[in-house]
């Protein structure tokens, strides 16, 4: 996971880093596969595709915009609890064909 971020972006937005870092390919069925694990808690949240630390052409799956970094910290919990991995990320990246 990426190192949590605990400052807005420059424009005050938090998001969450979910699963395993994707390539981007995979982003439309992997945001569908954990919307599916964690319910109603990605309501109103949308999908965008962030680089990875690694360099090697994966992406990291991130949700969002949140404005409080709270509200980020809390919403992992709870996806945690369902087993999908989630940090709090800054919520920036490109947009993804998401159903």
């Amino acid at each position: 996971m990426p190192a949590p971020v605990v400052e807005a972006f420059p424009d005050g937005t938090f998001g969450i880093a979910l699963g395993a870092a994707i390539l981007p390919e995979t982003a439309p069925s992997v945001w569908l596969d954990i919307r599916s694990n964690v319910g109603t808690l990605l309501l109103g949240l949308r999908p965008l595709l962030a680089p990875d630390d690694n360099g090697d052409g994966a992406r990291r799956l991130v949700a969002g915009p949140l404005t409080r970094y709270e509200d980020a910290q809390q919403l992992c919990t709870a996806i945690t609890a369902r087993d999908v991995a989630c940090q709090p990320a800054g919520f920036a990246g490109s947009p993804i064909d998401a159903p």
